[in-house]
């Protein structure tokens, strides 16, 4: 009966000669594997595109350990890894003892990869090469599919995923929807390879978790061992910007359709909702699709001059919105004056414990903060944390000659700050307001701000600092539909920027809201001395 197995196994697999070279995979993959029912091209050869076959030439190096391909949903990430761990099973890269592990994020796209292998084995005829293992239950799908050479283990990502494996490849499936509470797995994964000396492959969309930016951080630090690319469209381009869609989408007009591209991107336009997932699956920016931003990117930038020659002036009262932060978070402050719409935003970090290249690898951000200096709109104070006197040096260095309003704080070191602002000699010239702690009180502040966007109110300069904060803030809402904003994720987006932005807006539109006289009015009694546009301090 073993013999018998054994010649018909010979008999499938022909003479097809071992070749471990990504050339071996490619003529073997275009010549013995057809694409399975279901698609259009069914029948078709399964022929790896150029992308493909690039990433895994650089895979394949010995000198390789590490390697991730980001790009946008459905450019065949699943058939790369089939056709992949088909060629280590029964095909030119088969070799006895090899073992292999790929990790999905849920069941469902477990099950999905399985199938996949499954229904091209079977298309091309070498399903009985193969054996398979299910688990249990409804629904159950290979959890492990061995061959003569080798074994392949379909896992869930599960903190046991990988932990006791040996495994020759290690490959993660959608790395970048997993969370930081899913580190043990991709640990669990990594040290699998260590006692087989292997290779850890990460397959997936940019996502919104921490590991593509690490990723990211390894390559600026020119970590040896490492394979990275990483397709993405610029942020903040049009939807329906077709050249942006090739620079996300690699297997644009070959694997994934470019009608499909265009017919969605123009809905999504229309029905903004649904934006945040196309930008996220479609676009690969960074963001995470089930969130809810509190603007697209594409909102925020078009209030975006083109340079300072078509900035609106400084004119009319200005508002500060200022958010202190500490040893870890960015101080963040915002000029706005909403007479002509003029906004400008600034951050600080204290120099004392971090480099700002160092805050970048710890906050898996490579090159975003020096951007934000080197734009003018970042600078590192002395100290270990935040320096509120050099802050308001700062501010009133930008604001000299202006009318202030008012500045706007929460209530994070309130009375440090207004005691520094009376040593600064602004205590008498700057009313200084507490932003009030209450729920409904934040939720006007954000939706003024967004109103303010979207009725063009605002204008800015181009700046790293906010579109990061824009394309990574999240809304969540209380029982009452109240909005807040979320800062769960304020060391990845810098949402500090986005926090002292919403209070300096907010709270100048709801005064002139407020005012019964009109915008006319609210401004020629906002500057006459006797009449304060704060009348209110909260302390």
């Amino acid at each position: 009966m073993e013999q018998a197995r054994k010649e018909k196994i010979t008999e499938i697999i022909g003479d097809d000669p071992v070749d471990p070279t990504i050339e071996g995979l490619v003529a073997w993959a275009s010549q013995r594997l057809r694409i399975p029912p279901g698609h259009p091209n069914e029948g078709a050869p399964m022929a790896l595109p150029p992308f493909a076959v690039d990433f895994l030439r650089a895979a394949l190096d010995p000198g390789t350990k590490n390697s991730l391909l980001c790009m946008g949903r459905k450019n065949g990430k699943t058939a790369i890894i089939a056709i992949y761990t088909l060629g280590r099973l029964v095909g030119p890269l088969r070799k006895h003892g090899w073992r292999g592990g790929v990790v999905s994020v849920n069941k469902e796209k477990a099950a999905e990869l399985s199938g996949q292998i499954e229904a091209i084995a079977a298309a091309s005829g070498l399903a009985d090469a193969l054996k398979l293992r299910r688990g249990a239950g409804a629904g159950a799908y290979a959890e492990r599919i061995a061959s003569d050479w080798g074994l392949l283990q379909v896992l869930a990502a599960t903190h046991a995923a990988g932990q006791a494996s040996g495994f020759d490849d290690a490959i993660v499936d959608e790395l970048g929807l997993l969370e930081e509470k899913d580190r043990p797995v991709i640990n669990g994964m990594r040290s699998s390879t260590a006692a087989k000396n292997g290779r850890y492959i990460a397959l997936t969309v940019h996502g919104h978790g921490p590991y593509v930016p690490e990723f990211l951080t390894m390559r600026e630090q020119k970590v040896p061992g490492l394979n990275v690319h990483h397709y993405s469209s610029p942020i903040g381009c049009d939807l329906e910007d077709e050249e942006a869609w090739m620079a996300g989408n690699p297997g644009l007009g070959t694997i994934k359709s470019v009608e499909w591209m265009r017919f969605e991107a123009a809905r999504v336009k229309a029905i903004t909702s649904d934006q945040p997932e196309f930008i996220a699956f479609h676009l690969n920016q960074p963001m995470d699709p089930g969130g809810n931003p509190i603007l697209t990117a594409g909102q925020w930038m078009a209030c975006e001059a083109e340079d300072e020659s078509h900035m609106p002036p400084r004119e009319g009262l200005c508002w500060i919105g200022l958010d202190l932060g500490g040893s870890a978070s960015m101080t963040a402050f915002a000029l706005y004056w909403p007479l002509t719409g003029r906004l400008e935003t600034y951050g600080a970090f204290p120099g004392a414990r971090l480099t700002l290249f160092q805050r970048e690898q710890r906050d898996g951000v490579p090159g975003r903060y020096t951007r934000m200096r080197d734009e003018g709109y970042l600078r590192i104070l002395s100290g270990e944390a935040a320096n509120v006197p050099e802050t308001i040096e700062w501010i009133a260095e930008l604001t000299e000659g202006e009318d202030v309003a008012a500045l706007v704080a929460d209530s994070y070191k309130f009375a440090e700050l207004r005691d520094e602002l009376q040593r600064a000699g602004k205590a008498g010239e700057w009313i200084i307001r507490l932003a009030k702690p209450a729920v409904r009180e934040g939720d006007r502040n954000i939706r003024a701000f967004q109103k303010a966007v979207l009725r063009k109110e605002i204008t800015h300069m181009p700046s790293t600092m906010m579109r990061s904060a824009i394309a990574e803030s999240k809304i969540t809402f209380d029982q009452w539909a109240n909005m807040r904003l979320d800062k769960e994720r304020c060391r990845y987006g810098r949402i500090d920027a986005l926090q002292c932005t919403i209070l300096a807006v907010g709270e100048a539109l709801q005064d002139r809201a407020d005012s019964t006289e009109g915008l006319a009015g609210w401004v020629q009694s906002a500057n006459r001395a006797e009449t304060p546009l704060v009348p209110v301090v909260y302390f």
